[in-house]
Formats: structure tokens, C-alpha cells, sequence
């Protein structure tokens, strides 16, 4: 009796340090997903803002090969990294060619732009009824704008006015306090975002841009709600028409 439960006591311990090497086992295989998640999210990351920023330029190849050597990383991860940036359009993968980032599609930020100034256009009606919203968003935007008008000093110049216009805009979007506004439609902007940083680079519209902004501001300060939605509208309208011209003369980057 005494045998039979000794070997049933060691039968048990048995059972339980297999089910503890398991549960290691698949701890440290949860742990290398995680790893190897957390390096893709990184690596996408990197990638999405060398796009948007230019570094990286429409039409270029991306070869898995080359950046797994850059990142020190295998060609799995490098492959999770390019999928993410294929959902969000910025990054196109041909079965046999490869994979190369994605063209500027000018019907597509036209569509962004106009979804963008709708959605400022209520922002802004509704932060025009609460005095203290509207003058801490008048607050924000001309500390925007003067930093604006002095970075033509700047040896980074264009890049310091695009992410000053980028800060310009989310402040409008998030006016009302719906800080979630530019998480919705964070594709779109980030699109915007790489057209824009391409216009500026080629100081195109720069000065008419602060014109604008000026303006937009001086609305505010005046309530003018009318004036405000008109001026939104003027911006973006030009902002459009500037786009077709730069497709006509830089046709290689766009669709």
C-alpha cells in the first residue's frame, strides 16, 4: 500500500514537472513572439517615418536582404514590417519583382484633404461656442505660426515648417478636445504628411501657407465663423491645386 503510493506521490511529481517544463517552454516561445512582434513594430516604424519624411522615395526598392543586414534581423521580420506598411498603402509587394514604396496617389490626398477640412470645419464650429477652448487654441496656433515665420533661418528649414504646419492642423482638429480626432484618421494624415514634406522640400506654397495661416488665426480672434469656414476652405482648395501642378512637373513620383 505504502509502495503504491510512494509511486503514485512520484507519478504525480512526475506529471507536475512536465507541466511546469511545458508552461517554461511556452513562456519562452510567448516571449521570442513578443521579441519578435516588438522588433517588426519597431522596424515598421522606422521605415513609415523614413517614407513620410522622404528619406525613402517613392518608387524605391526595398530589398529584404538589404534592410535585414541594416537591421540585423532575419527576413521573417523584415517581410511583417513591409505587410504593415502594404495595409496602409506605402509600400507595394509584387510576387516577382519585390517590394518598392508606393507612389504619391494625388486622388487619394485629395480625398484625405477634404476629409481633413471637414472634420476641422466642425472642430472648429464647436470650439468657437466655449470662449476658454478658443483661446487656448488661439494660443497654440500663433506660437505655431511665429515659429513658422522664423524658420526660414534654419539650416533644416523646410523640415521644421512641415512638422510646424503637421502641429498647426492637429491643434484645428483637436480644438474641441476630441484628442482622438487625428488617431481615426492617422492613415490619411501620415499621406498628407509625405505629399506635404515633398512640396515644402521644393518651397512650394511656403509663403502663402503663412498667409493663410495668419489668417485663419485672425478669424478666430474674431469669432467670424463665416470667415473661418471660408478661409479652411481657400487653404485646402489651394493646397489641391498645387498638388495636380507638382504631379505635372514631378510626374516619376506619382501615380
Amino acid at each position: 500500500m505504502n509502495e503504491a503510493k510512494l509511486k503514485g506521490g512520484y507519478l504525480n511529481i512526475g506529471c507536475k514537472d512536465i507541466r511546469e517544463k511545458k508552461l517554461d517552454s511556452e513562456t519562452e516561445l510567448n516571449a521570442d513572439v513578443l521579441k519578435q512582434n516588438n522588433r517588426t513594430n519597431e522596424i515598421y516604424h522606422e521605415l513609415l517615418m523614413d517614407i513620410v519624411n522622404l528619406k525613402i522615395m517613392p518608387g524605391d526598392k526595398l530589398s529584404e536582404n538589404q534592410l535585414g543586414t541594416k537591421y540585423g534581423v532575419s527576413r521573417t521580420i523584415i517581410r511583417g514590417a513591409l505587410l504593415k506598411l502594404s495595409e496602409m498603402n506605402f509600400v507595394e509587394i509584387k510576387a516577382k519583382s519585390g517590394s518598392f514604396v508606393t507612389k504619391m496617389d494625388m486622388e487619394y490626398i485629395k480625398a484625405a484633404l477634404i476629409v481633413r477640412l471637414a472634420l476641422e470645419k466642425e472642430s472648429c464650429m464647436k470650439m468657437l461656442e466655449d470662449e476658454d477652448k478658443t483661446n487656448s487654441l488661439l494660443e497654440k496656433l500663433k506660437k505655431i505660426y511665429n515659429e513658422q515665420t522664423k524658420c526660414t533661418d534654419h539650416e533644416n528649414y523646410t523640415k521644421v515648417f512641415a512638422t510646424l504646419d503637421t502641429q498647426f492642423h492637429d491643434c484645428i482638429l483637436n480644438g474641441f478636445g476630441e484628442s482622438k480626432m487625428t488617431d481615426i484618421i492617422n492613415t490619411h494624415l501620415l499621406h498628407i504628411d509625405r505629399w506635404r514634406n515633398y512640396a515644402v522640400e521644393r518651397s512650394i506654397g511656403i509663403y502663402k501657407i503663412l498667409k493663410e495661416h495668419q489668417q485663419i488665426i485672425r478669424m478666430i480672434e474674431l469669432r467670424n465663423k463665416t470667415g473661418l469656414l471660408e478661409m479652411l476652405d481657400i487653404h485646402i482648395n489651394k493646397t489641391i491645386f498645387n498638388i495636380g501642378k507638382n504631379q505635372k512637373e514631378f510626374w516619376d513620383y506619382f501615380k
